[in-house]
């Protein structure tokens, strides 16, 4: 069961971010990205969010503003979630951070996540990128790679493959039942 940590004690819509009183320049440098940017504070709320969540996740930033984030993480994803934010909080940072979040149409969404810490403020900046369609991609790739192994090994002929260097880095099973080595020989 999913314990959330939060260090906010009172209502977390009155809890404000120093940094939200911006000029039109750091308004628009925000709305310019395509990337999911956010501001997120240790109470486990969303502060500030980016248009792009909307068209990625497809809920209104007054629906995302709502609930505590991890709401929006996918359950399975949700104590990895969790677990990052407990480290967050006391001042580390990630930059590379992966998890799923849930979309208003039932779907899922891959998000690679770089987030800075900000302890004295008691906030969080992300940046997210929509990493869906290369994961459908490294997904193909597997079952297409091990679709071709398990060809390859079924196959009555010896195959192997080297390298430039002429050393071979791979044999199917025909080749290894043939000459009785291991693949670790």
């Amino acid at each position: 069961m999913l314990k959330a940590v939060y260090f906010y004690a009172g209502n977390p819509q009155q809890q404000k971010a120093p940094m939200f009183e911006q000029d039109d320049d750091n308004q628009r440098f925000f709305s310019l990205s395509q990337e999911l940017l956010c501001i997120a504070g240790f109470d486990g709320y969303f502060k500030k969010l980016n248009g792009v969540w909307e068209k990625t996740l497809g809920y209104s930033l007054d629906e995302l503003l709502a609930k505590p984030f991890i709401e929006f993480v996918h359950p399975d994803d949700q104590e990895i979630s969790q677990n990052l934010v407990t480290k967050l909080v006391i001042g580390h940072n990630t930059s590379a951070f992966e998890n799923r979040m849930l979309c208003k149409d039932g779907t899922v969404r891959w998000i690679l996540w770089s987030t800075v810490s900000v302890v004295k403020d008691q906030l969080l900046y992300a940046s997210g990128r929509d990493i869906t369609e290369r994961k459908k991609a490294e997904q193909e790739l597997r079952l297409h790679t091990e679709r071709f192994e398990r060809l390859i090994n079924a196959a009555p002929a010896l195959i192997w493959q080297s390298g430039v260097d002429k050393l071979c880095t791979w044999f199917n099973e025909t080749w290894l039942d043939f000459t009785g080595r291991s693949i670790q020989q």
